[in-house]
């Protein structure tokens, strides 16, 4: 791979790609003349491919034939993943002498191959191996487009044994990426039908696959949204149709691959980037022309006294919550709207617009986040961007949108009854993405309806993002926006930390100028506007 680098000046970031530049590399190998010290003299020999007199295509269509082989017999191997497949010097020699035309020849190359190493390596005199279990995937995958119904037959080799023939299936499909009817078709054979009633985690697998596969070959931008019968498009939807409900799936199929299911579906997007997940409240909406959050609200709270709080807290006004927090998109309407640095939206605050007026880099690293998914929660945000971005969207929505005050946010994760989580009063691992879920990230916004406050119909209150607040830790009264560096107050828990620190009551803090791949939030619309008090 650093050859690849140092001679293209960057690595493709497409795997086929990769693979491809990568294999004719290595094949280059055995085009240019070599020098051998022979009896203390310099030797200077021609290169395998000019000794055969054959061309570089021929030769890679034969080792295509040897890795499909070899892969196949390698599916039922013991330590099958511990290396690449041993190819018998039988095995090398049948296949090569179907192309180059006698034994002779094909002992010619494997003669070669043990002196000099390329896309073939010699492991003794009569076996031989490729240099990395890849190459031999790349090369498989390359025969299959080769044979008759090809996406057929992959499709089945998966169904067989899905983590054996997992890369072969996305290496196919990246060597598509400019015919996508070729890439559709290996689709259809995966996944077939529409998604409807009890779904199974092996339909969850392909569909994951199926989708990796539509990201890593960029499928969507052959779609077309406005047009609903094209062919691609309603491929795109019957693929969205199983990744949604894969999500839905809670109690039939492992969070782990409900999981897998929400990060496939957060990476696809239309050709205008609007996510495929366009569930309410997760994705973006389009209104002249501008790409604007689709915030759906939870359940008013209604005003009142509210005990189970500490002390307990007045609530002046009714309120609604968001009902998930902020994904990743909605937040990238923000950072890629033209007047994103508008001082209006950063008064008062230490990150003003003077300073990122131009400055691409500081622009790029407001917009990296450790988990890029559409549908994730948006987080590695700090506090002061958060309410920039609550000014930027009331200005647009024309009404007022803020973070919460803690009490309004505690008053929502416990009601109506005080319960400990928004759920109940006892801790499960699997109604919240806490670190007990070793998921070791973020995860798509409502991936745990059975861990939602029902009553409110709000999601992901306990673990995901700890959730900004808009009030001071040291002064629960004050929401100032202000220079000052007060620290903020944090709620609900995240995906790196334990389930006490989830519970609707627990409180933390953070300079509100830090950003961690652990904090996020959510909004609030209060109608008037309140000002929550003991």
């Amino acid at each position: 791979m650093a050859q690849v680098h140092g001679r293209d000046g960057t690595l493709p970031e497409d795997r086929a790609d990769l693979y491809e530049r990568a294999v004719n590399l290595l094949l280059a190998h055995w085009e240019n003349r070599i020098e051998r010290d022979v009896n203390g003299k310099r030797r200077i020999e021609p290169g395998l491919i000019t000794q055969l007199d054959v061309r570089i295509e021929t030769l890679k269509g034969a080792l295509a034939r040897v890795a499909f082989q070899a892969h196949e017999q390698q599916e039922k191997a013991a330590d099958r993943d511990d290396r690449a497949a041993d190819i018998t010097r039988d095995m090398l020699w049948d296949e090569l002498e179907k192309d180059l035309g006698s034994y002779d020849r094909a002992k010619q190359v494997t003669d070669y191959v043990q002196f000099r190493a390329g896309l073939l390596q010699a492991r003794d005199r009569f076996t031989y191996t490729f240099p990395h279990r890849t190459f031999q995937e790349y090369l498989a995958a390359l025969h299959i487009w080769k044979e008759a119904n090809p996406g057929e037959k992959l499709a089945d080799y998966v169904r067989r044994d899905l983590a054996w023939w997992r890369e072969v299936f996305l290496l196919a499909a990246g060597q598509q990426k400019n015919t996508p009817k070729n890439v559709a078709e290996l689709m259809d054979w995966l996944v077939r039908g529409t998604a409807g009633g009890m779904i199974t985690l092996a339909q969850v697998e392909v569909a994951v696959l199926a989708g990796q596969a539509l990201a890593e070959t960029e499928f969507m931008r052959h779609t077309r949204p406005q047009e609903p019968d094209h062919p691609f498009t309603k491929k795109a939807q019957r693929l969205k149709g199983w990744l949604l409900a894969a999500l839905a799936a809670e109690g039939q199929v492992a969070v782990t691959d409900r999981a897998a299911a929400g990060r496939v579906l957060g990476r696809l997007y239309w050709p205008d980037g609007r996510p495929l997940d366009d569930r309410s409240g997760v994705g973006v909406v389009e209104r002249d022309g501008l790409k604007l959050p689709d915030i759906a609200w939870g359940e008013e709270v209604p005003a009142g006294t509210y005990p189970f709080v500490e002390p307990p807290a007045v609530i002046k006004h009714p309120y609604r919550l968001a009902k998930y927090p902020v994904t990743y998109a909605q937040f990238q309407c923000f950072v890629e709207a033209k007047d994103f640095a508008d001082g209006r939206w950063w008064a008062n605050m230490p990150e003003i617009a003077e300073d990122w007026q131009g400055n691409k880099d500081l622009l790029r690293e407001i917009a990296e986040q450790r988990f890029p998914y559409a549908n994730h929660p948006r987080e590695t945000v700090s506090w002061y961007q958060a309410v920039a971005f609550c000014r930027w969207l009331s200005h647009k929505l024309g009404e007022t949108v803020q973070l919460p005050h803690e009490y309004e946010w505690e008053v929502a994760a416990r009601y109506p009854h005080g319960r400990a989580y928004p759920w109940g009063d006892d801790f499960d691992a699997e109604k919240a993405n806490t670190i007990e879920s070793r998921l070791n990230s973020t995860t798509v916004v409502g991936l745990y309806p059975s861990g939602r406050n029902a009553a409110l119909n709000l999601y992901d209150l306990s673990g995901n993002v700890w959730e900004w607040c808009g009030n001071k830790d040291d002064d629960p009264q004050d929401e100032a926006v202000d220079g000052s560096g007060n620290r903020r107050v944090l709620r609900g828990g995240s995906w790196l930390y334990y389930q006490d620190l989830a519970r609707a009551a627990y409180r933390d803090f953070s300079p509100p100028v830090n950003r961690n791949d652990f904090v996020g939030f959510r909004v609030v619309v209060r109608r008037p506007p309140s000002h929550p008090d003991h």
